[in-house]
């Protein structure tokens, strides 16, 4: 997340090539670091949301979901990498679409799996 967050904010980290004052804004030309920041951004966040989760379940609950996590998420990168930068491209979106898209599905994934499994502990116990 925090390389992702240097990334949206090159101008003021000073890593920017092409950078631009225009009344009193400081900005940079280069978008292909913003757009960088932006997909780091937007797979770390659900990654790191579901990390909390993740740290007060069962490890029956965390290893069922890193299965899905070590698929998912290899995937997911590698669609948004070969998808278009603009509309139209090989899959037919564009990078910030299949990064949300890839985000926020894994984030409702990972939340089913872990609800799913957690009751499933929960009614095994409750059974014996």
């Amino acid at each position: 997340m925090i390389v992702g967050g240097i990334f949206l904010n090159v101008d003021k980290f000073g890593i920017c090539n092409d950078m631009y004052v225009s009344d009193g804004y400081v900005g940079c030309f280069n978008t292909a670091q913003d757009s960088i920041g932006g997909i780091i951004e937007l797979i770390s966040l659900p990654l790191f949301i579901m990390t909390l989760l993740l740290f007060f379940v069962h490890d029956e609950v965390f290893n069922l979901w890193f299965k899905f996590a070590r698929i998912w998420l290899p995937l997911g990168a590698a669609i948004v990498f070969f998808a278009s930068s603009t509309n139209g491209g090989m899959l037919g979106s564009d990078q910030d679409w299949a990064a949300w898209f890839f985000s926020v599905t894994f984030l409702w994934v990972s939340v089913i799996l872990i609800v799913y499994k957690l009751i499933r502990i929960y009614y095994y116990k409750k059974s014996r």
